[in-house]
């Protein structure tokens, strides 16, 4: 059984000898920044707050991270404002996006359409 996830909206398999691939082309994933599905836009970098418990320093540090254009501009604003995430998902326009908070709280970002 071969492992699977998504990477902006394409589908991405494990692959033992090249790590994490592309499932259409078999190229890999890092260092081929795909565009998101849904906006068409590729991934921006921005600063943020790694947590120590998701840090490989074991410290809370900053680093610059990849995140999804149509929402970097909200991550950015939080972190001006001290509020801390642990991850981000525009949801590529196939599910609901999100941003997890440190502390816990969600924030949903509703996938547009006409429900």
């Amino acid at each position: 059984m071969t492992a699977t996830s998504q990477s902006s909206g394409h589908l991405i398999e494990f692959d033992e000898l090249d790590g994490w691939v592309y499932s259409d082309t078999k190229k890999p994933v890092v260092g081929n920044d795909r565009p998101c599905v849904m906006c068409g836009r590729k991934t921006v970098r921005v600063f943020v707050t790694i947590p120590a418990d998701l840090s490989h320093t074991g410290k809370e540090r900053l680093a610059m991270k990849r995140i999804d254009a149509c929402i970097a501009p909200i991550v950015l604003a939080l972190e001006m404002s001290g509020i801390h995430m642990r991850g981000s998902c525009c949801g590529h326009g196939k599910e609901d996006g999100g941003i997890v908070l440190q502390d816990g709280r969600v924030l949903v970002i509703k996938k547009g359409g006409t429900e």
